[in-house]
């Protein structure tokens, strides 16, 4: 998935935030957004059991459910996660839109119209929730047959976020740095690992009868659990920033 450069050429106009509340307030509360979002972490940046374990003790023992309740629960987790961060990406954008108009530097002005459009576009795209009930439900009605199509879904998600996770921040920090609140950018590592072509890994599952099935369903099961340091140490930086700017 790839992403505008930043800054723009040439942008939309950015919609007012806040309008009713002063500057102080307003900010203040875009901050408190942003560290509720952080919070929420908590419940929703969850990890699975060991896989080993699940395969060849949970799912035996459960005679198949534990296989269908983590089917369900591998998507309803990335739809947790995509709404927890798209309240901060917004959170963001709304802090830094003020911060920036508290100081007159309108030079930020094409930066966080950018941002705010690129979160936009992400919550129908690299942020858009997978809908884990719908989807759920389309494979019992297809009897089985949808899986497919979710486990597409579900194999390149934390992909698409990772990615949008590093140019939302490219963006943040370019506008941070014009404003003084930052010495250098925040960054966040993308892991190519988990780009992986659907078509190809689905092929090989075949070729290697099953065995390569295995590898692929242990690789999803485990990107979050390989990610979220990365997403949280990005996350704590940009609080901390807040917190003493």
């Amino acid at each position: 998935m790839s992403f505008p450069p930043m800054p723009p050429s040439s942008v939309p106009p950015m919609p007012p935030a806040a309008l009713s509340l002063p500057v102080g307030a307003a900010t203040a509360q875009s901050a408190a957004r942003i560290e509720q979002a952080v919070r929420l972490r908590g419940e929703t940046d969850t990890r699975f059991l060991n896989w080993w374990l699940f395969v060849f003790l949970v799912n035996w023992i459960t005679l198949g459910i534990g296989a269908i309740y983590f089917f369900y629960r591998r998507m309803s987790r990335i739809d947790a996660f995509s709404r927890r961060k798209l309240a901060y990406y917004q959170g963001l954008v709304e802090y830094t839109e003020q911060r920036a108009a508290a100081a007159g530097l309108v030079v930020v002005r094409p930066i966080t119209d950018q941002l705010r459009a690129d979160v936009g576009a992400a919550s129908a795209s690299a942020l858009k929730p997978i809908g884990a009930g719908l989807n759920f439900l389309l494979v019992i009605i297809t009897f089985g047959l949808w899986g497919i199509v979710v486990y597409y879904k579900v194999n390149r998600a934390w992909d698409d976020r990772q990615r949008f996770e590093a140019h939302f921040d490219e963006g943040l920090s370019l506008a941070w740095l014009q404003m003084g609140m930052l010495r250098s950018p925040i960054t966040f590592r993308v892991d190519e690992g988990k780009r992986r072509n659907f078509l190809v890994w689905l092929l090989a599952s075949f070729v290697t009868f099953g065995l390569w099935a295995i590898v692929w369903d242990y690789r999803v099961w485990t990107d979050p659990d390989r990610l979220y340091p990365e997403f949280h140490v990005v996350e704590d930086a940009v609080l901390q920033i807040i917190r003493t700017a």
